[in-house]
């Protein structure tokens, strides 16, 4: 799906896509709600690529939960490729194996499709916008980080042959130098690794 492989993208903060159609039509959905969690173990044990996480190895791997509560929607504005929309929340929480102290990562935000370009290969160049607000906190549940503020991307789908349907659409990768972020950032600069050892040791 285009929505979870853009989230995907940005990673920690979420995102989305869009077109300047002549005419704007009406949308063709209502805001759908949607719910996702999975649980990981990080480094997982069956990739020889991945072998180390904050220092951690599969024998003993730092345990990472996600969950997050969404509202996605979908309209047509002029343009065979359908603009996308996501707000929400979401929570990941990764815990120590050796202390079992946690450090969590919460956002609010919302996402929208700004542009949408045919690239005539059977992909697309979809630019958006996402405003977002993302906490950090530690083992006691202290406010450790805030970070606020929107991020302008643009990544590269394949539409998979159906340029309407946006459900089988396959993330490519980010357009390079596309990549705009401006806001509070109170994690700019700082490593997670060291934070995450640091909170929950």
């Amino acid at each position: 799906m285009r929505k979870t492989a853009l989230l995907s993208a940005l990673g920690a903060t979420s995102l989305v896509l869009m077109a300047s159609p002549a005419q704007a039509a009406p949308p063709t959905s209502v805001w759908e709600p949607v719910q996702e969690s999975s649980t990981e173990l990080l480094p997982p044990a069956d990739d020889p690529e991945f072998t180390e996480f904050c220092g951690f190895t599969p024998e003993n791997p730092v345990v990472h939960s996600y969950t997050a509560d969404l509202e996605l929607f979908e309209q047509v504005r002029g343009s065979e490729f359908p603009y996308l929309a996501a707000r929400g929340t979401s929570t990941d929480v990764y815990t120590n194996p050796d202390t079992g102290g946690t450090f969590t990562v919460t956002n609010t935000f919302f996402d929208k499709d700004l542009r949408i370009v045919d690239n005539g290969d059977g992909t697309i160049t979809v630019s958006f916008n996402t405003v977002f607000r993302q906490r950090v906190y530690g083992s006691d549940g202290e406010l450790l980080f805030v970070d606020q503020g929107h991020v302008r991307e643009a990544v590269i789908v394949d539409y998979n042959g159906t340029p309407g349907d946006p459900d089988d659409d396959e993330f490519v990768g980010v357009v390079d130098g596309a990549f705009r972020i401006n806001g509070h950032l109170e994690t700019e600069g700082r490593d997670f690794c060291a934070d995450f050892l640091e909170f929950t040791g």
